[in-house]
Order: structure tokens, then sequence, then C-alpha cells
């Protein structure tokens, strides 16, 4: 899925990281999240989310 400025969000957002799903039962469900790098910025008018 790929993001476009103005059109899904107006922010830049760069998430890096690894997701652990725990399902110890029908309706418990742990998620756990360990963030390596997270960078969120509004890119100017006409920049690239890709540098």
């Amino acid at each position: 899925m790929e993001a476009r400025p103005g059109v899904c969000t107006p922010y830049a957002v760069r998430l890096t990281g690894v997701v652990t799903f725990n399902a110890t039962g029908a309706s418990d469900l742990n998620v756990a999240f360990t963030p390596l790098s997270l960078q969120i910025g509004r890119p100017a008018a006409g920049e690239e989310l890709e540098n």
C-alpha cells in the first residue's frame, strides 16, 4: 500500500519495527510493537516521500 500526499494522508510516515502477535484465546489478542525507527513529518509541497 502506497501513501500519496493529499490523497491518503497529509503526513509522511516512515515506520520500521517488529510487530508481535500473541493469540492466547478466542477474544484475547495481545499486540506488541517494538519500534526501531519512527519518523513522522509533514513533507513540503512537491516533495516526495522517498528521499
